[in-house]
């Protein structure tokens, strides 16, 4: 008897915990207007509107929209002879409404803060591509109030388009088309990105490939951007395969893959000093980290602690790859976390200091730190070969010239093509003073350099 009713008493508290566990979430439902679900409850706090009703799906096209559909003016278009035009249509008040606009909101985040837009492209003044479009803001430092926005696009079946079958340029997998697709601002220099990017695919890395964009919203021109994948797990999925395990070094992650990332970091930690190359290369890809390894000597990357993991999930001699996200803080001195007042040339950036000193703890920091402080005579080797590589197979004179010839063809097409112009001869100036300092420093550290330095 004694036992029956500890038990009942048990289970009235268990159900007495459930009800006001159901009371609070009905008053969250309350105060926000809004279902929990999709990051709802950390985005809308307080007392806020509503933004629209809930059962009013986001992916319902208006009449304004389909107007200004109508009414697109396609001469601003046609004045361009080289750029790309990515024209998007909307409704005003989803992009700057105060409680619906994503621009006016840019904080917010998920599938809630998604809107209907219409984006055509246009090469040379003639139609390639159409189609309805849910459209958010992409990036963190687009949430930023005053900071220069980029997008995120979804070819949805909701909008009646279910692929961006203009991708061959932009698919890492060449299968054709997309889902999910961001149109990119250059946040600092122009052409970093697809420079960058360009040497960390010819070293054996892997990162997006870009094609410029004009883009003008509701007809009116908005900024220069670039078009590439986004990098989400179901896109890597379309390009690689189904069986395949992800890790997003920002933003949240399945509990599987969150355990497994946080388990090799472990490993990698307490592994007994020194580290061995060999177990390093048992679990990730040794040619994709050294690849990254020599992209963010040279270019001077500091914000090289994001991108997304990825190996296949049933094959146990897969290694984890990663591919870049951005290259937003190539090429430039980052004061905030490694220049001091030393550093007045963007080619003097301390190249060790970039990999040795900042985002410590993660997994590739924990690779690069340890073989290369411990000594590891067999990486050394590895890097120094992939720094011959960079300088006498990748960064040619006919790789680099074709590049800025691009890039100039890009600036005298511009409505102002004077910051296109200087962007374009700070990166040739680094490029061609960036060299020396990078053997130099090489040098100092390792007391040898590759081969490529030498006659420096």
């Amino acid at each position: 008897m004694k036992y029956t009713k500890t038990f009942i008493s048990f289970l009235a508290l268990i159900i007495i915990t459930l009800i006001i566990m159901n009371l609070k979430s009905l008053a969250r439902f309350k105060r926000n207007y809004y279902p929990i679900s999709e990051s709802a409850e950390p985005i809308y706090s307080g007392k806020i509107k509503a933004v629209f009703n809930p059962l009013d799906k986001g992916y319902v096209i208006s009449d304004i929209l389909r107007n200004n559909i109508k009414s697109e003016n396609k001469d601003n278009f046609s004045k361009y002879k080289f750029w790309p035009v990515l024209s998007i249509q909307i409704d005003p008040t989803d992009l700057y409404g105060k409680d619906r606009g994503i621009i006016s909101n840019s904080k917010k985040r998920g599938r809630l803060w998604e809107r209907p837009a219409y984006v055509t492209l246009y090469q040379k003044g003639q139609k390639v591509f159409d189609s309805y479009i849910g459209i958010r803001i992409h990036g963190g430092s687009s949430r930023k109030k005053k900071g220069l926005k980029s997008f995120r696009l979804y070819f949805r079946k909701e909008y009646g388009e279910k692929e961006f079958e203009f991708s061959p340029k932009i698919s890492l997998s060449h299968k054709g088309k997309l889902k999910r697709v961001i149109s990119r601002a250059n946040r600092n220099l122009h052409f970093t990105h697809d420079l960058g990017f360009s040497i960390l695919n010819k070293l054996g890395g892997l990162a997006p490939k870009t094609y410029p964009v004009a883009v003008f919203i509701n007809n009116k021109f908005f900024n220069y951007h670039f078009l590439a994948e986004h990098l989400d797990e179901q896109q890597l999925i379309h390009n690689f395969s189904s069986q395949m395990l992800f890790y997003k070094l920002k933003g949240n992650n399945p509990p599987t893959t969150n355990l497994m990332y946080e388990a090799l970091r472990d490993r990698l930690y307490t592994y007994p000093t020194p580290l061995s190359l060999e177990y390093v290369k048992q679990h990730v890809d040794i040619e994709n980290v050294t690849a990254y390894l020599v992209t963010i000597l040279y270019t001077g990357m500091t914000d090289w602690h994001q991108g997304t993991m990825f190996k296949e999930a049933n094959n146990q001699n897969s290694k984890w790859k990663w591919i870049a996200w951005d290259f937003d803080n190539a090429f430039r001195i980052d004061r905030q976390r490694i220049a001091g007042p030393e550093i007045t040339k963007r080619w003097q950036i301390p190249s060790l200091k970039t990999v040795l000193d900042i985002h410590q703890g993660n997994v590739r920091a924990l690779i690069y730190s340890r073989l290369i402080k411990e000594g590891n005579k067999e990486f050394k080797k590895i890097l120094f070969d992939k720094i011959n590589v960079l300088f006498e197979e990748v960064l040619t004179d006919d790789f680099l010239n074709s590049k800025f010839e691009l890039y100039t063809q890009y600036s005298e097409d511009a409505d102002d093509p004077k910051i296109m112009i200087d962007s374009i001869k700070t990166l040739r100036r680094f490029t061609e003073k960036r060299k020396k300092i990078l053997c130099t420093q090489i040098k100092n550290y390792f007391h040898d350099s590759p081969q490529t330095c030498e006659s420096i």
